[in-house]
């Protein structure tokens, strides 16, 4: 009961941090202006841009990991968590 309790907490700090860092990615990569003719792939932008917007989808993924699995009789895997995120993307997104 205990345990379940702190996954649960733990899947919502998660989710928060997840969230925040998605917004913060999505704007630094494409909200923010850089000069006109300027390339797209600088150092910049993708460290503080899309490297947070991947590492939110992947919080993202282990909070609902950490739902799920505070939840479920037969425990699931990390590793099964993001192959399930990723089917789902990859049918949701195909033409």
């Amino acid at each position: 009961m205990q345990r379940a309790f702190f996954l649960r907490a733990s899947g919502i700090a998660v989710f928060i941090a997840a969230t925040v860092g998605l917004w913060y990615g999505f704007a630094m990569s494409f909200l923010v202006p850089g000069a006109p003719g300027e390339p797209y792939f600088q150092r910049d932008r993708v460290l503080l841009g899309n490297v947070p917007l991947v590492a939110s989808l992947l919080a993202l993924s282990a909070a609902g990991w950490l739902f799920f699995r505070s939840a479920s009789d037969p425990k699931i895997t990390l590793e099964k968590s993001i192959t399930y995120c990723v089917m789902g993307v990859s049918v949701f997104y195909s033409p």
